[in-house]
């Protein structure tokens, strides 16, 4: 029984998510934007209580849900909340809570609700869907990292401690994502040597020098996902 209950919490905040990101879209009320960011965070919390159950006090534990998938999503949530209201990470959000629904509609919808005509019907929208999973995954890594260029924009344009952390934290999430997620991988594995090239190309030998050194920089982190 707590099982359906949490699952029911998860699916219907994942609903709440796309119901609220379309709502903001759409009618572009603030208050949808809101919304949207905390239903994903409450959905991230079911998750984590869902995978790790009650709260432990001890270093493993701890490793452990910091590096899952829904605290590193939560911890960005609570960045975002300081910065502007940005389409970006709405649609980040949004692609994986519709493929989330989707993939609960194919695979559990039956065991919840019985098998009847609706849910058959259900099920068989919800595999369309599922079928183009790789190109939304695909998609939302574009959009993750087009999220990143627009808080490196904000951090330059209207300058304050919401906005740097914000980045900040942002970068660390996509060094972790890319370590994690295929897609992401993918993106910025290809991005990468064309910006080298770009660089080598164009770019004045002392400016070159110091791309470089940020490059190291900026990917330190990722070696240390990777331990």
């Amino acid at each position: 029984m707590r099982m359906k209950i949490l699952a029911s919490m998860w699916v219907g905040c994942n609903v709440c998510v796309v119901y609220a990101s379309l709502a903001y879209i759409f009618t572009g009320d603030g208050s949808y934007y809101g919304s949207a960011i905390f239903a994903a965070m409450f959905g991230f919390l079911v998750t984590l209580f869902t995978t790790f159950g009650g709260i432990q006090f001890n270093k493993e534990y701890f490793m452990a849900v910091v590096q899952h998938d829904s605290a590193q999503y939560l911890f960005v949530c609570f960045a975002i909340i300081s910065v502007p209201p940005t389409f970006v990470w709405l649609a980040v959000l949004c692609i994986n809570a519709v493929v989330n629904i989707a993939a609960f509609a194919q695979g559990q919808l039956f065991s919840y609700l019985g098998y009847n005509s609706m849910t058959e019907k259900i099920s068989g929208y919800a595999g369309k869907i599922t079928q183009y999973s790789a190109q939304a995954f695909s998609f939302s890594a574009q959009m993750q990292l087009a999220m990143m260029l627009t808080l490196v924009f904000n951090v330059f344009t209207r300058f304050n401690m919401g906005s740097a952390l914000a980045g900040f934290l942002y970068w660390r999430f996509l060094c972790h994502r890319y370590v994690k997620d295929p897609y992401v991988h993918a993106l910025l594995s290809t991005l990468g040597p064309k910006c080298d090239d770009l660089m080598s190309r164009y770019a004045p030998s002392a400016l070159l020098g110091i791309y470089h050194k940020l490059r190291e920089i900026l990917r330190s982190p990722i070696q240390q996902y990777q331990q």
